[in-house]
């Protein structure tokens, strides 16, 4: 790991890279998330057809955790690039839309046992 002191003395230039280049790291990795869950929600919606409810219930809350670390990062002013927030904010609408419908059809499920 670098000195802190490195970093201190660098340039302007050097700064600005290392900034960009991190809000380009945790861009990828919200939408690295955002991906995961929309693929999570895939095989939990499989085990509700499978009756699996209480493996759903476990994807869920699951999927609930990983949508709050989401929306954090979404709402951190100045943790993402700028550019992007719009095109994933958008895509976490989307996904909460599907979580929300997952969860409703694992209530409907659960009352039906």
């Amino acid at each position: 790991m670098a000195d802190r002191n490195e970093f201190l003395g660098a340039e302007p230039t050097k700064l600005r890279e290392l900034r960009e280049e991190s809000l380009k790291l945790r861009t990828n990795a919200v939408r690295a998330q955002i991906d995961a869950v929309e693929t999570f929600c895939s095989v939990v919606e499989t085990e509700l057809q499978e009756r699996e409810i209480e493996e759903a219930r476990k994807g869920v809350a699951k999927i609930q955790h990983a949508m709050a670390s989401i929306d954090r990062h979404l709402h951190e002013p100045g943790h993402l690039l700028p550019e992007a927030v719009g095109e994933l904010s958008g895509k976490f609408r989307r996904l909460t839309a599907q979580v929300r419908g997952i969860e409703g059809a694992l209530e409907r499920k659960a009352d039906l046992r």
